[in-house]
């Protein structure tokens, strides 16, 4: 499974697929999952602790506002680790991570250098966290 680490408290990668995906994100600590996959949340139907789903397509357009209210707000509220995904951990759970980082008040281009989020939905999260 792709991961990486991108502060103390925030994990980016790929769908966790089976038991042992499962393992290894408890076994780095994470507590918290933020899923922006578009297909149904079961791949993670076995996780014990606390979701977020987030369905988005993987199309390009702007990021749903709410979408990412509702994924910064469970960042918040988390306690422990938090690991946000989409299917390959390339493109919308990168996305989110940025537009997390940037709520917390990082600067853009050091969110952007950790997160590596996909350069079409950037400005849709810029846009999000202007009207904040």
């Amino acid at each position: 499974m792709r991961y990486r680490k991108i502060t103390s408290k925030l994990i980016c990668g790929a769908v966790p697929e089976a038991q042992q995906d499962d393992d290894l994100l408890k076994s780095l600590g994470v507590s918290c999952v933020i899923n922006c996959v578009e297909e149904p949340a079961n791949q993670l139907s076995r996780w014990t602790g606390s979701q977020c789903y987030l369905p988005q397509l993987d199309d390009g357009t702007a990021r749903d506002s709410a979408l990412l209210a509702r994924g910064i707000e469970f960042f918040k509220n988390s306690i422990g680790i938090v690991y946000v995904h989409c299917w390959e951990g390339k493109r919308r759970g990168p996305t989110m991570a940025y537009a997390i980082l940037r709520a917390e008040g990082m600067l853009k281009e050091e969110a952007f250098s950790l997160a590596v989020p996909a350069l079409d939905y950037l400005g849709s999260v810029e846009d999000f966290l202007a009207k904040k």
